[in-house]
């Protein structure tokens, strides 16, 4: 019992749950989640690509095991794939995150070392499970509200007027159509504020 409570001291202290990295180098880190997406995502990697800027992606077993290709060109293309559970509903267990982490290792050869839950819902069984398997539940600093902004307008829009910090962890998803139209002025509005782009691991390295 004694462990128990040492651990989940150290995973409240913040060193295995993380809503923000850093604040150093003007660096932040962009998220999809809920992918990928059969079209979207291509489009999204194609943007990063062309922007030569790197991302993480909390993808969804299921469709990770529909749609390997995508998930081999984000590990090739040095993006992060990081476990974002197997169905992405509200019953899921710690089996759903373990599947989810054992289909990504078999896509790309390397298991993922982050987790972000399902609508960020934190529950004790599933930060016990990656503490001692020390893998970080990554949640965000910065929501993009893309889920709930319906015009690419609304969401540059957004950004635009939003104050982002060194360090932030942003979420966006990669399933919605106008997160695309919007993606590149977006970056390009980020980039002029003087900010770099890294994945979260590392964004949160010493």
């Amino acid at each position: 019992m004694k462990k128990i409570k040492n651990s989940l001291k150290k995973i409240v202290s913040n060193r295995y749950l993380l809503f923000k990295g850093k604040p150093r180098d003007n660096m932040i880190a962009l998220t999809f989640d809920d992918g990928p997406h059969n079209k979207y995502a291509i489009d999204i990697l194609k943007i990063l690509n062309s922007k030569n800027i790197k991302a993480t992606f909390f993808v969804i077993g299921q469709k990770a095991k529909d749609n390997p290709d995508l998930i081999r060109l984000m590990a090739q293309n040095n993006h992060e794939v990081a476990n974002h559970s197997y169905l992405h509903t509200k019953n899921e267990t710690i089996e759903d995150m373990k599947k989810c982490e054992c289909i990504i290792k078999d896509i790309t050869g390397g298991s993922p070392r982050l987790f972000r839950p399902p609508w960020g819902r934190i529950t004790v069984s599933r930060l016990a499970y990656a503490f001692f398997h020390r893998i970080k539940t990554i949640l965000w600093s910065f929501d993009s509200m893309d889920d709930k902004l319906k015009t690419a307008q609304d969401l540059k829009e957004h950004i635009k007027k939003s104050k982002v910090s060194s360090g932030d962890i942003l979420l966006f998803h990669d399933d919605y159509k106008h997160t695309v139209e919007a993606l590149p002025e977006i970056i390009d509005d980020l980039k002029s504020r003087g900010f770099i782009f890294s994945t979260v691991s590392e964004l949160l390295r010493n």
